[in-house]
């Protein structure tokens, strides 16, 4: 009776309630995910969204026990995991390797590290450049988290984990309406795991509480707060084999699976994170609608790597470096999105203004490692590879040290044309204005008379045209074309202004657009009395 009860409040409700429980509820028990609002911004079946779109839903990340985005994406075409120097997620879209394309809710996330997913209910991954909705960078694509938020229907689930190499791993999920106008929800994971690699482990640890608050019959607000810790030993994986004159190409070096090359001990590499949420959305009336969403965030960041070097050439002796990294970030992120539905005649229109303001501040400091008489690197044999040698921490003239202030204002609009049934269009542009101010503070080895800091201005259009044709009948395969023409900029050789020693004022920022038609066949059936529609 109580889920009756809470199922019909649910198809009561109007707005965001009832797309975000729709669409959870849809992630938690198929394969299959129908929508989404973050491709264009507005509530949008795949199927409309003139771009290769997969969704990966929570049922698919929990039967496949995905620990991480690198996991859960490893049956979606065209992205790969990288290893990331075992430091942080690297993804590889349609070959461009990426560690700054990540976002949460649609706002960006691009702090190098690791994520979990406990608190998600579903992964989309966005194919080729996309600078009218994300904005700068995505020159490959992009991969956006959805996080569960708190509704008006009951959770209660808990899930354990056992597994190989002491691979132990916990997280919960309570959620409960106080009333008809406020509903909580708290989500937690601790995971502590070890590794077929030699003094390597993992911990990690979250807990995001949020609420929802309807405020009158035409507005809401969801708040939420999450801390997250991970903290584990960087396995640099091995180093590869001699590779002799005129040879491009080598492999691995043969040792035994667990062999761990380094010092594990002096290898941790952790996450703290510290992130708050709020989002508000007013409906006027059935055909306008603002939102806003907000993110404040705290990163702080560490790794710390003794790495494997040049095998020699009887493959007997390896040399060992080492070097580390702190960094702090902090993000304040603010969208709000106007949308007005209207017809033309017979045109029916959805139309897409907004605004963007982000400020990110950044502080980078880089350490190398120094062995017994002050050697910036050692040889070790390959047959003892795992060492426990004295270290200590030095700033060089290339170790970098620097405070980086990134701000970015943006505008964007947006029109979803229906122009029949079948011939659907999206007509789109973005503004962005990026500046940057790095202040270099290396004391060791600063060029004498070169500038400390550099400040660097970008102004930026993306456009965006695309759509979709659907021919054919009711219970005939159906054929979609669709032809988009995004574009997506990038900062010279991909690298955070703010991570640069020495940024160059005159950089031009690449641009990279796509021209790409595909073919989707849609099936539809009347099978045993089932309403036909898309299968």
């Amino acid at each position: 009776m109580a889920q009756a009860d809470a199922a019909s409040d649910a198809n009561t409700l109007s707005g965001v309630t009832v797309t975000a429980q729709a669409r959870e509820q849809e992630s938690k028990t198929s394969y299959k995910v129908t929508g989404s609002t973050t491709g264009t911004r507005t509530d949008t079946a795949l199927i409309d969204v003139p771009q290769a779109v997969t969704v990966v839903s929570i049922k698919q990340i929990n039967d496949q026990a995905a620990g991480n985005i690198g996991e859960a994406i490893r049956y979606v075409p065209g992205v790969f995991s990288a290893q990331g120097e075992g430091n942080r997620e690297t993804l590889v879209f349609r070959g461009n390797a990426t560690t700054g394309d990540f976002f949460v809710d649609g706002v960006r996330d691009d702090v190098q590290t690791y994520r979990d997913l406990y608190n998600i209910e579903r992964l989309e991954i966005f194919r080729g450049p996309n600078a009218m909705i994300f904005g700068r960078g995505g020159i490959g694509g992009v991969v956006n988290r959805v996080t569960k938020v708190a509704g008006w229907q009951s959770v209660r689930e808990l899930r354990l984990e056992a597994g190989g190499y002491d691979h132990k791993r916990i997280s919960g999920d309570l959620g409960l309406p106080v009333n008809d106008r406020v509903a909580v929800r708290i989500i937690g994971v601790y995971q502590d795991s070890g590794s077929y690699r030699d003094g390597v482990n993992y911990e990690r640890w979250g807990v995001n509480p949020t609420g929802s608050f309807r405020l009158g019959d035409a507005t809401e607000v969801q708040i939420g707060y999450e801390h997250f810790e991970d903290n584990r030993i960087a396995d640099r994986g091995v180093p590869a084999q001699f590779r002799g004159a005129g040879l491009a190409v080598t492999k691995p070096l043969k040792t035994p699976r667990g062999q761990f090359f380094g010092d594990p001990s002096n290898s941790p590499t952790w996450t703290d994170t510290d992130a708050a949420n709020i989002f508000i959305e007013h409906r006027f009336s059935g055909n306008v609608s603002i939102r806003n969403r907000t993110r404040w965030a705290n990163y702080d960041k560490f790794y710390q790597n003794v790495f494997p070097g040049e095998v020699n050439a009887a493959q007997t002796t390896v040399s060992l470096s080492a070097y580390n990294n702190a960094m702090e970030r902090k993000n304040f992120i603010s969208q709000t999105d106007l949308t007005l539905t209207f017809n033309t005649g017979t045109i029916e229109h959805l139309v897409l203004a907004g605004a963007e303001y982000g400020h990110q501040i950044t502080d980078n400091r880089r350490f190398e490692g120094r062995f017994a008489g002050n050697a910036a690197s050692v040889t070790v044999p390959i047959s003892a590879s795992n060492v426990r040698l004295p270290l200590t921490w030095t700033q060089t003239a290339s170790s970098g040290d620097n405070k980086g202030v990134a701000t970015v204002k943006a505008g964007y609009v947006q029109d979803q044309i229906g122009l029949t049934e079948a011939l659907k269009l999206v007509l789109g542009v973005r503004y962005e204005d990026f500046r940057t101010r790095v202040t270099d503070r290396r004391v060791v080895g600063f060029p004498a008379g070169q500038q400390r800091q550099f400040d660097v201005t970008d102004t930026l259009w993306s456009p965006r045209v695309g759509g979709d044709l659907e021919a054919g009948a009711e219970r005939i395969d159906l054929c979609r074309l669709f032809e988009d023409l995004p574009a997506a900029w990038r900062r010279p050789a991909h690298q955070p202004i703010d991570q640069q020693s020495k940024p160059r004022s005159r950089d031009i920022p690449e641009l990279r657009a796509r021209r790409e038609v595909g073919h989707q066949p849609v099936f539809q059936c009347n099978c045993g009395g089932l309403p036909a529609g898309p299968r």
